[in-house]
């Protein structure tokens, strides 16, 4: 008995296949035979050779004697359900990902750089575009647990502290200037409190369409000046250039007085008492002048501090023309104290004294002498010259190394002493003339008397005597 289905050999009787399980049925065309008799060899019918069967039919004894063969496994339906098993997985996996997985937002796809400004003086603003935190804001658990009126702002202040950047700096900034963009994103809060997962990376930043101006180094254009004793120092700020930004904007110094050798003073070029609308000074420049400052301080060491001047030669040409004008404007103002009978016809500079006081006084008086030409006429119009001395003083004169004379604006004053003058030509008089008749005099009033005082003189000419 063979099973039908697979092909098994059974035994006489067996319900049930042994290999696949299938249910057998007796065959039809069997005829019973007595109890002691077995059927008929015609009427038992010859199964179909199997691969393990040969094609003669087997006796009985060979029937119950055989072992039950093994059939082959089929291979076809296992593979079937295999793919099958692949499929769902994929499709849930992508069912997965679209409705369940975290999405991804990338801020480097919303990233806007504005360069603007000067060239040395650029600034850089870095915006998130508005797209990225709607985007954000949809795609993450926010969007179904927030009410918010503004998306954008909401995502904004829920990530804030979470999604951070710094740049190297964002302003004075250089064309071709290169700049870092790092990225702090803590990607794991976000994707576990809001399901998404917000990334970006680090880059490199090149400055550019910065407009172009000139440069310069104001302080190129001033020469700083020290002057006077130690400790009673003074600076003077000296431009030097004619450039209209200087009609605008000026330098001061952090200190101009009271300094002493070894120190440092800062000076600072800026507006020149103005207020401006201009974000910052660099900027007005740029934009009024078309320049742009390198720099707006300078520190410089106080030094070339002074002394007292004690002899003539100490000061040198120029100071004592600076001297010399300063004199001639108190000599012109002097002739205000004139009287009407009086003028002047000629003033020509004749030389200096240079005083000092040994140990009884600091300071010095220098002293700058005139022949000066007076015109007199009486009352009946008659009328007659003479040359006189006349001086102007100067007080605590200090002279730097250079042999620069500093002195302050109300420490020279003309002579107030004079003479008085007649002679047979005039019919009134005597008049009062401002000065000496002669240096001689001058001498026998303030150099003879006075062993203490030492006296350098350095004169062009002799005094005139009358």
């Amino acid at each position: 008995m063979f099973c039908k289905k697979c092909g098994n050999q059974l035994i006489d009787g067996t319900r049930f296949c042994t290999n696949c399980g299938a249910p057998i049925e007796a065959p039809s065309n069997v005829v019973e035979q007595p109890a002691t008799g077995n059927p008929m060899a015609e009427d038992i019918p010859t199964p179909a050779p199997t691969q393990n069967q040969t094609s003669f039919a087997p006796n009985q004894n060979q029937m119950y004697n055989q072992t039950p063969q093994k059939p082959k496994k089929k291979i076809l339906p296992i593979i079937i359900t295999i793919l099958i098993i692949l499929l769902l997985a994929v499709g849930g996996f992508t069912v997965y990902k679209l409705f369940f997985s975290a999405k991804t937002v990338n801020l480097d796809d919303y990233l806007t750089f504005t360069y603007e400004g000067y060239d040395t003086v650029g600034t850089l603003t870095m915006t998130i575009d508005d797209e990225a935190w709607e985007t954000i804001y949809n795609d993450s658990k926010m969007s179904s647990s927030s009410s918010k009126s503004s998306e954008v702002e909401y995502a904004k202040r829920k990530l804030d502290g979470h999604v951070q950047y710094e740049i190297d700096k964002t302003e004075a900034l250089t064309n071709d200037e290169e700049l870092n963009l790092t990225w702090t994103i803590d990607t794991d809060y976000i994707k576990d409190e809001y399901g998404i997962i917000v990334k970006a990376s680090d880059q490199k930043l090149k400055v550019e369409g910065l407009t172009e101006v000139e440069s310069f180094s104001p302080f190129d254009d001033i020469k700083v000046v020290f002057n006077g004793l130690p400790g009673k120092g003074t600076c003077d700020i000296e431009i030097v250039n004619e450039r209209d930004i200087y009609k605008k904007c000026d330098f001061t110094a952090s200190q101009n007085s009271s300094l002493d050798e070894g120190d440092s003073i800062t000076v600072t070029f800026d507006y020149n008492g103005y207020s401006y609308d201009a974000p910052d000074f660099t900027t007005y420049c740029a934009e009024n002048f078309g320049m742009i400052p390198t720099e707006t301080e300078k520190t410089y060491p106080v030094e070339g501090l002074g002394h007292y001047a004690s002899t003539c030669v100490e000061i040198n040409s120029d100071s004592l023309e600076e001297m010399k004008k300063d004199a001639e404007a108190d000599l012109k103002l002097q002739e205000q104290y004139w009287a009407p009978s009086t003028s002047s016809v000629s003033r020509d500079y004749k030389g200096m004294y240079v005083q000092t006081f040994g140990e009884r006084a600091e300071g010095n008086l220098v002293y700058l002498f005139y022949d000066v030409t007076v015109k007199i006429v009486d009352l009946d119009g008659n009328s007659e010259e003479i040359t006189c001395t006349n001086h102007v003083v100067f007080e605590d004169v200090v002279v730097n190394p250079d042999g620069v004379a500093v002195y302050d604006d109300d420490s020279h004053v003309f002579c107030q002493d004079y003479f008085e003058y007649s002679s047979d030509i005039l019919t009134s008089g005597p008049y009062e003339i401002f000065g000496y008749e002669s240096i001689d005099d001058f001498d026998a009033k303030y150099v003879t008397p006075y062993a203490y005082i030492t006296t350098d003189k350095n004169m062009t000419g002799g005094g005139s005597t009358l």
